[in-house]
Order: C-alpha cells, then structure tokens, then sequence
C-alpha cells in the first residue's frame, strides 16, 4: 500500500487521477483527507469545491469558505493599509454568511473594546475582569472568561444574537407597552425590547445567576437606560423555594446562557423563585420572552393569569437535551399553548416557539 499523502496538491492530484478512471471509493478517500489538510487560501477552496461538484457531491460550502477567506484576507489587507472602516465593512459582511465567525468576531471586538472602568464590586464574585466594548448598537460590559461563549462573541462584534427572533418579536412590541424578558442574560435583548417599548413603556428583566444579573444591571447602566428593571431571580410556577444554580464550568456548554437551574441539584448557588403572576403587572403587556434552559413550561404556568389576562405574544424554547431534568416533553408544552387559547404562530432556529392567542 502507497504512503498516505500529507500534502493537500498532492491529494488533489489523487483525486483528479481517481475520478479520471472512475474510481470514487478513491477519491473520496482522498476528499476526506482534504477536509482535514485543506489550505485556507480562497482558490484551493474553489478547487476543492470543484473537486466535490465532479464526485456528485455538493461543493457548495467549500465555495462558501473560499468566499468568506477571500473577504477575510481583503479586510487584512485594507486594515494594514489604515482603512479601518472598510476593513470593518468586510469582515461584517463575513457575518452576514458565517454569523460566528471567530476570527472575524475577536477583531470587530478588538476595534470595539475600550479601557473598563474600575469597578471594586467586581471582586465579591471571584471571576476574571470584564471587558468593555462600545459597539454601534450598544455599550456592553462582558466577561473575559468565556472566550467561546457565542452570545458575547455577537455582542462584542457590535451584532444582534438571534437577530432573526428580534426581527420575528419587535412587530408585537408597542410603543408603551411592558415586555418581558425571562432569561434576560447579559442584557442585549432588554435593551433591544426597551427600544421598542419606547421612554413611556418599561421592561422586566428576570436573571438566575447572581453574577450575570450584576453584569446585566452594568449594561443597563452603560446604555442610560432607565425603563428596565431587574430581577435576580429563578421564574418559576411557586415563589419563595430555593432552587440552585450551577457554577459554569464550560465543559458541558461554552456559554454563560446555557445554563440553567437544575431541580435535581442539591448544591450550587441558591436562587429564590418568584412566579409571573406574583407581580400582579397592571401595565398592558406586549410581549413575553421565556429562555431559561428547561424550565420554560414551568415559568409558563406561573404567569398563567397575566397571559390570560394581558394576552400578549409569547415566545419560549424548547431543547429536548434540558427536558429529563424536568420531566417535561413537548407535548406538556403544546398542551399548554392550547390550554390558554393560543396557537403557535411560527418555529424559529427549529425550538423557539413564538406563540399568539387564537
């Protein structure tokens, strides 16, 4: 048997020579070498693809990387050359195929990124510094800790994550209304939803983790923004039990918003619950927001009496990995919708169901 080739030209020698005489078990061996050794420059990608369309196989995301390499090491280039704001225009259009980017995210982030205030409260939560970025739709305060973590990498590249469920909420949202956001996180949705609502509207922002409800309260803070209030609790169907909350490892998820309370857990950092209902909300709601990681139905049904009495557009998660913990499944969830005399409305990212009244 001939040496494996370790050289990519010499692989798409092979291929070539293979697919010549019909022989795709050979090519294709060669191809699954290429994904692995292949270079990044954007005309190797092009010749890869091509290599792909003549297996019969879809050559489509090789272009799609030979494109996104090609503005790569344009935005390079206009950056050497001090034309920053072109180099910016590049490497957002990048995110506009690839919204993830890492490479194109770090350095819009970089461009961004300011010198932090001190902040001698930063210290009660043992964590590493926070970051400071002034982005064209927000200034943001983000932890350094969570390198991987995609809601900051958006954030700090001056992106919306999930631009696609803003898009799909804000037509709900009117001027002066209340919104809702359950899961508030680092805050970019509040802010967002409180722009929508207008000076005369007001937002409820609902945080589990102590520490990310501090770093939400600093992004409230660094955006003027006085018609949200905060609240550093676990929504849930009771109030005043005490649930835990888990310290981020980033081994089983790599971002802050991936975690959750866990009903099964008898350590962590104690969270007090509080239901929906119990704020007794008099102000006409718009919208409602449910992202807490499987326990979503559960947040539901204690805002039961504000969706029926409000009934605003409602969107919550569903990810089937979180439902064992709560002994939920989506037929529990589906149920609901039709027990208060909604229907769902629309599927968004394949588990957020936006949900209106029939």
């Amino acid at each position: 048997m001939p040496p494996a080739k370790t050289n990519p030209f010499d692989l798409v020698a092979a291929a070539l020579d293979a697919l010549d005489v019909n022989d795709l078990n050979a090519a294709q061996s060669q191809l699954q070498q290429l994904e692995i050794l292949a270079p990044s420059s954007p005309e190797f990608l092009h010749l890869v693809a091509s290599l792909f369309d003549r297996q019969g196989k879809s050559g489509g995301p090789w272009r799609r990387r030979a494109i996104i390499q090609a503005a790569l090491d344009d935005a390079a280039r206009l950056q050497s050359a001090g034309r920053s704001d072109e180099a910016r225009s590049r490497r957002e259009g990048v995110l506009a195929l690839d919204p993830y980017n890492a490479q194109v995210c770090d350095a819009l982030g970089a461009a961004n990124q300011r010198q932090a205030p001190p902040d001698p409260e930063e210290t009660r939560f043992g964590r590493p510094s926070l970051n400071y970025y002034e982005t064209p739709i927000g200034n943001y305060f983000l932890p350094s800790g969570a390198p991987n973590d995609i809601i900051i990498r958006r954030m700090k590249a001056g992106q919306v994550f999930e631009r696609e469920v803003v898009e799909a909420l804000a037509p709900s949202i009117t001027p002066g209304s209340t919104v809702l956001d359950v899961g508030a996180n680092l805050g970019q949705m509040s802010l967002l939803f409180s722009e929508l609502a207008g000076p005369d509207g007001s937002v409820h922002a609902f945080e589990a983790d102590d520490y990310i409800h501090w770093v939400l309260n600093k992004n409230i803070a660094a955006n003027g923004r006085t018609t949200i209030k905060t609240y550093q609790a676990a929504v849930y169907d009771s109030c005043g039990s005490t649930v835990f909350y888990p310290e981020q490892d980033f081994q089983r998820f790599e971002s802050y918003g991936s975690y959750g309370i866990d009903p099964k857990a008898s350590s962590g950092r104690e969270v007090t619950t509080l239901t929906i209902d119990s704020l007794d909300i008099k102000t006409p709601i718009s919208l409602i927001k449910v992202d807490i990681q499987g326990s979503d139905l559960f947040a539901l049904r204690g805002a039961r009496r504000t969706i029926e009495t409000h009934r605003p557009t409602v969107i919550f998660e569903f990810e089937e990995q979180f439902q064992s913990a709560f002994g939920t499944s989506l037929d529990d969830y589906l149920r609901f919708v039709e027990e208060i005399g909604y229907r769902v409305d629309q599927k968004i990212n394949g588990i957020n169901y936006l949900i209106k009244p029939r």
